[in-house]
This record gives C-alpha cells, structure tokens and sequence, in this order.
C-alpha cells in the first residue's frame, strides 16, 4: 500500500521522470503481493494484488507505445483472471464490479492495439463486462451498477461502430438506445447527450 501511495503522488507529479518511479514503485507493490498471494492467498490480499496489477497497466497505458500497451495488456489480464476465480468463490458485487472494470480495461488496450482481432478482442471483454452488469442491475438495481451499465453499452457500441457493416451499426443503435435510457432514467444530461451524438454518427 505504501508503495501505491508513493506511486500515485509520482503519477499525479507527472512528467516522464516520475511516471517512471510510479511504475517501478506499483511494480514493486505487485511483487510483494504475489508473494503473500502465494503464502496466504486470501481474498482481501488478492483483491489488492488486482489493484497493483490496474495501476501498472494505467501507467504503462500512459507511458505508450506498443510495448508498453502490451505490457499493460498483460498486467489487466492478470487482474481478470484472479477476479474470475475471486467471483466463482465469493461473488459479492463489490468484486463482481471489479471484475467489470478490469474486462473494460482489457478491451480498452485491444481498443487501442487496433487491427480486426484486438477489435473482435475488445468487444468479447466490453460483452463479457455488460452480461455481468445486467445480472448485477436485475438483482441490486444500484445506481453505480447501472451507470457502469451504460459505460459497457457505450463501449460495446463504439466497437460496434468500429467494425462497421449494417449488421454491427445496428447492434451500435440497439446499445446507444439502451444507454439513453439509463442516461435519462439517471438525469445525466451529458451522458445523454454523447448518445443522442454516437446514434447519430450511426445512421450516417
């Protein structure tokens, strides 16, 4: 923890310098866990293990280029596959939402990483976050579940978008519709505005 808090006041500083201390810090906070991971394994400690893993996967997102987007790939990879066993034991909705965050941020990197097969990557991770959010929102309906809704209907439309063909823009509507509707249920004007403009993009 204490190598995470160094590492974020750096972040925050900014400047290539200090991302670079961030990252060896966030690196450092993961080698400790994997350790304790292997010693103890419970889930509070793995839990903070998938932290550090988003933390260095933010910084080598921010760092750029190709391998460091691997890098980071690789790090929100990681965090995924410890969640997944995490929600087959526990399944409590805090990790199930963790568990939707490190999906996005998976599909995020693919995003970026370009080229059909990262696409068709980023959208199985963007669907694999959103069928979890329906499940979560059918059984809690709490706010933060369904504005974590509408991002994943956004983000699935987006690649949607992307991939083009009449096919893929009308599932882009069918999830700019879906997230409207969130968006006006919430009174998110903003939110509701970016779809009204992604739906029109998607006609043209």
């Amino acid at each position: 923890v204490s190598y995470r808090k160094v590492g974020n006041i750096c972040k925050k500083q900014g400047g290539e310098k200090n991302l670079k201390k961030a990252r060896e810090m966030y690196e450092k906070s993961v080698e400790l866990l994997e350790k304790l991971v292997d010693t103890e394994g419970n889930s509070e400690i793995v839990r903070e293990l998938c932290v550090s893993y988003r933390k260095v996967g933010n910084i080598c997102k921010k760092q750029g280029g190709e391998k460091n987007l691997k890098k980071a790939r690789e790090m929100y990879e990681k965090s995924v596959e410890l969640l997944e066993k995490l929600v087959d034991t526990e399944g409590n909705s805090e990790i199930v939402r963790e568990l939707c965050v490190s999906y996005r941020k998976v599909g995020n990197i693919c995003k970026k990483q370009g080229g059909e097969k990262n696409l068709k990557k980023a959208r199985e991770m963007y669907e694999k976050s959103l069928e979890i959010l329906e499940e979560l929102v059918d059984k809690e309906g709490r706010s933060e579940s369904l504005w974590d809704l509408g991002v994943s209907y956004m983000k699935v439309g987006d690649i949607c978008l992307l991939q083009g063909g009449e096919k893929n823009l009308k599932k882009a509507r069918e999830m700019y519709e879906r997230n409207l509707e969130i968006a006006e249920e919430r009174g998110d004007t903003e939110r509701n505005s970016e779809s009204l403009r992604n739906l029109g993009i998607s006609y043209n």
